[in-house]
């Protein structure tokens, strides 16, 4: 989505809407492609795998999960569990703020803060080459805080489950109130 938006707001400022949608359809069934071509479900399926790489994945596969396999799904104990409860609402949530993004921010961007299609490209999808690029250094900073026993993997887990919905929930929030203070809107954004 985060390169998405620019490339359409660049085909669309100068060919037109038209062949946005040609682009991005040769995009998805290209990716389609490759996926059945390179994408197994085992490695056991795999064609180009070799027996060293599928005797490593074999070796270091957790012997709980091999335990585990065929077991029947717990539903009674999901469905009473307060962290799956919490996991629920959590990334209801954060799916909720993802499509407020991808629905109603080029919209902003274009009625409230007046960008043209091409600026609005940019700006619409920096928000999730953000999210990218901020969630491969959370995950080196749990990494971290784990490694160093700073904290358990539980509270690095919780730490970083709450921090990365209630900040972005509150900044979505504040934007609301921002009006056309454009550079503020852009930097919280």
């Amino acid at each position: 989505i985060g390169l998405t938006y620019p490339l359409c707001g660049f085909i669309i400022k100068n060919f037109g809407w038209r062949p946005v949608f040609y682009t991005t359809g040769t995009i998805g069934m290209l990716w389609c492609v490759m996926w059945y071509f390179l994408a197994y479900n085992t490695p056991h399926e795999h064609p180009r795998i070799s027996p060293q790489e599928l005797e490593y994945i074999e070796t270091n596969v957790s012997s709980e999960i091999k335990e585990h396999q065929g077991m029947k799904i717990p539903w009674k104990s999901i469905f009473t569990s307060l962290p799956a409860w919490a996991i629920g609402v959590t990334t209801f949530g954060r799916i909720w703020i993802h499509y407020t993004f991808i629905m109603q921010g080029p919209s902003f961007m274009k009625n409230i803060l007046n960008f043209d299609i091409q600026s609005n490209g940019i700006i619409s999808g920096l928000p999730f080459i953000c999210s990218y690029l901020a969630s491969v250094l959370f995950c080196y900073v749990a990494d971290v805080l784990v490694q160093e026993n700073i904290l358990s993997l539980t509270n690095v887990r919780k730490l970083m489950t709450a921090s990365s919905q209630i900040i972005p929930g509150l900044l979505v929030v504040l934007v609301g109130y921002m009006g056309k203070e454009i550079i503020t809107v852009i930097i919280i954004w």
